[in-house]
């Protein structure tokens, strides 16, 4: 099990926050009349427009209780500073509006809430026409390719067979059946937005078993034009991962969007390493090269630069690579602004990484100021190290690492780098450094990750010393996150049944079960048994993984939301295309 990122989630109140505060109108305008410091008489107006009992106030409360109402439309009136019937009414009329108590008042809260209602409000608005304005942009885009002219179409109608009948498919699935059943799903989801996010997923599912047609069909059934530009690379990169390069270069030449078409090139171009085709793998890169020169933004063209050499050097064209990544490096170095430069020296530096010269990475991470990219950097640096054998240089780099999300998640990387090498006793030290960070970790989920990390390379210590699984079962009950929690400990599972441990398996599987019903989404559920599913592949275990599948089959069945079904199925069928076929189905 190789441990190499993790995604990080951060709130995004303090983004706003500060959005809305430069946001945040001149509440004194200069053609509008300033009110006095005089206080005036605020009417308590009842539901009937009745009065009661009177209460005093600053004109400046009622001044900013116009202005908010009358930016929504609600109030028609003068801006005064003055309370009327008119103004009593728009404050009902909002108040009923808002489903807040109708009681008429004009207090200091209600202005504070009309503000920042407003201010909400002008926020959304400006995002919804950036929206609109890129969205429109991808549309044109489109209609000035004659490859993608007729995708853009109209917003589809279509509607669910109500009559199907899933059964058969649930007892014995094929890509084609569940393909068909997500299809079916995708057709019941209400919302435009959700179903065209359901058919992202959908085609790329189809295009990676191989059923490009229905791909394309789906496409013409996505009516927002950034995501059928999306849908092209995603089609492109299934194209690539259903073993047909040339195919997906070709589709990745139609992407009318360069950045997309980027993303794109690239992870056909690391498909085609992985599956030993050289060939597609450097036309790719090549193309890659080229979308970066023809890019004006510099962060940019270091980022496409970086990653072509990346996979040149891989593919033997060392003198080209080593070219491209010089003027990455330059680029990154010179001409990149400064609040961009971290990042860019981050993709120079993994460059330098994978091209198996992690030294220079080094270098360059000591010239980023940014501790997060910096220590991102150095965790590459020591994973491929570690990864290399090299465990003394891998050690150093997960030394300098002072963020204890980064180092824990590095340390057991590197436990595992050591354990494999036959390097028993060190690796268990080094197991122990790692949990012994993790108590310093404050962030929830990043807390919760690092220790599952823990756990499962204690769990390959098990295994390649024959010693007990009693103690990585221990540290599984220390990861907070249910998903998390849950993967690890079927990870036990599947390692106690290897080892003839049947008893112990059962008992295991039983905890394993607890914490994957402890998961409050049905929807997480079937991601984690996925992503357990797909881990088992990666290491060749089969029979285990058709077991996870089966589990995870079983709780999409169970799905009456369209969305998540149609999500589901789409990756239970790409899945199924993966799982081994002379494997008998448990």
């Amino acid at each position: 099990m190789l441990l190499v990122s993790d995604r990080y989630r951060q709130s995004t109140f303090g983004a706003i926050g500060l959005m809305l505060t430069a946001l945040a109108p001149d509440f004194a305008g200069a053609n509008e009349p300033r009110p006095s410091a005089v206080t005036v008489e605020l009417a308590r107006v009842g539901p009937s427009g009745t009065t009661t009992d009177s209460f005093a106030s600053d004109a400046t409360v009622i001044l900013r209780i116009q202005r908010s109402l009358a930016k929504i439309g609600v109030y028609k009136g003068p801006l005064s500073g003055r309370l009327d019937a008119g103004l009593q009414a728009a404050i009902q009329a909002y108040h009923k509006r808002s489903g807040l108590p109708i009681d008429g008042v004009a207090t200091e809260e209600l202005a504070t809430h009309l503000e920042t209602a407003s201010q909400v409000d002008v926020l959304l608005q400006r995002l919804d026409k950036a929206r609109t304005q890129h969205i429109d942009a991808a549309r044109d885009a489109l209609l000035a390719n004659e490859a993608t002219r007729d995708l853009v179409g109209p917003d589809d109608t279509e509607a669910a067979d109500p009559t199907r009948d899933a059964t058969p498919c649930f007892r014995d699935p094929t890509p084609a059946c569940l393909l068909a059943e997500a299809s079916e799903s995708a057709k019941a989801i209400d919302r435009a937005d959700m179903r065209n996010w359901a058919r992202g997923e959908l085609l790329a599912a189809q295009a990676k078993v191989g059923f490009t047609d229905q791909a394309m069909s789906t496409v013409r059934r996505i009516s927002d034009p950034h995501l059928i530009i999306v849908a092209l690379r995603d089609i492109a990169e299934g194209l690539a991962r259903a073993g047909r390069a040339d195919d997906a270069l070709a589709a990745a030449e139609i992407i009318p969007d360069p950045l997309k078409k980027a993303d794109a090139l690239a992870q056909i171009a690391l498909i085609a390493l992985k599956g030993g085709d050289k060939v597609a793998a450097e036309k790719a890169a090549r193309a890659l090269g080229e979308i970066g020169r023809s890019l004006k933004e510099p962060s940019r063209r270091v980022q496409y630069w970086s990653r072509a050499a990346s996979v040149l050097e891989r593919v033997g064209q060392d003198s080209e690579a080593r070219v491209l990544i010089e003027w990455a490096d330059a680029l990154a170095r010179t001409r990149v602004p400064l609040d961009e430069r971290g990042a860019a020296l981050r993709y120079v530096a993994m460059a330098f990484i994978e091209s198996g010269r992690p030294e220079i990475a080094v270098k360059r991470a000591d010239e980023i100021s940014d501790a997060q990219d910096r220590a991102s950097v150095m965790l590459a640096v020591a994973t491929a190290f570690a990864d290399a054998g090299n465990i003394p240089q891998a050690l150093a780099a997960a030394k300098s690492i002072t963020e204890a999300r980064y180092k824990a998640v590095v340390l057991s990387h590197i436990a595992l780098a050591q354990i494999k090498a036959g390097q028993g006793a060190e690796g268990a030290q080094t197991l122990a450094q790692a949990r012994a960070v993790t108590e310093d970790i404050k962030m929830h989920f990043a807390a919760a990750y690092a220790v599952s990390r823990v756990a499962l390379a204690q769990t390959e210590f098990a295994k390649t010393s024959r010693a007990s699984f009693g103690e990585a079962i221990e540290l599984a009950q220390f990861i907070k996150d249910e998903s998390l929690r849950a993967h690890v400990l079927w990870t036990i599972v599947a390692e106690q049944r290897k080892a003839g441990e049947s008893s112990a398996a059962n008992a295991t599987e039983d905890q394993a079960r607890r914490a994957s019903t402890d998961i409050r989404s049905p929807l997480s559920q079937i991601w984690m048994y996925g992503d357990f599913s797909l881990s088992l592949l990666a290491q060749g275990e089969g029979e285990a993984a058709w077991a996870a599948f089966r589990n995870w089959l079983k709780v999409a069945e169970g799905l009456t939301n369209a969305w998540g079904r149609a999500r589901a199925l789409s990756k239970l069928a790409a899945t199924l295309s993966d799982l081994p076929a002379d494997i008998a189905r448990p």
